[in-house]
């Protein structure tokens, strides 16, 4: 699950030893670098500055379980995004934070709501508390936000524009799925 960050790099996450981790490497396939000394279970994508790595991985001082969080790629502690595993992604300018959360999987995609977040001028990240988020309603109850009711958001370039999937299921009489 590879992902372009700065100018000639790919970011991706690849087993070490029992454990996987996130890392760089240059386009050539040189300079592979680790870039967390915390497991993470998936590289989700890049900060639209390239500077942070979005990624799945246990909580400081949990074992179990799974967290949003940005790590940066300069090292340093990462930030929690949101308790349990959401996606994130930003409006290509960004201004504005897709944070979504998956409520049950479907066979076309995960059920859920999208959160669009203003991000203030010359931050990369909107006002998050300590932790993370731990609800939907603490995202919710943000100034600004605005719900989609969709989990698979991809962002366009103003928060009116974005493409999600929609499932349908057609059946006969005797309510067989047809191909």
């Amino acid at each position: 699950m590879p992902c372009f960050g700065p100018p000639g790099e790919l970011i991706f996450h690849a087993i070490e030893g029992n454990s996987t981790f996130a890392f760089r490497i240059h386009e050539d396939a040189t300079g592979r670098q680790r870039l967390t000394s915390k497991q993470i279970g998936q590289v989700h994508g890049l900060s639209p500055d390239g500077k942070w790595v979005i990624a799945w991985s246990a909580p400081s001082g949990e074992l179990n379980g799974s967290a949003t969080q940005a790590f940066p790629l300069a090292g340093g502690p990462p930030v929690p995004i949101s308790a349990g595993i959401g996606h994130v992604r930003w409006q290509p300018d960004g201004r504005f934070l897709y944070l979504s959360v998956a409520t049950a999987m479907q066979s076309a995609g995960a059920a859920g709501h999208t959160y669009v977040l203003p991000v203030p001028p010359g931050k990369l990240f909107p006002s998050i508390p300590p932790g993370g988020f731990h609800s939907e309603t603490e995202i919710a109850a943000l100034p600004g936000v605005h719900v989609i009711d969709a989990a698979d958001v991809s962002p366009g370039p103003t928060p009116g524009v974005y493409a999600f999937s929609r499932q349908t299921v057609q059946r006969n009489l005797y309510r067989i799925p047809l191909p």
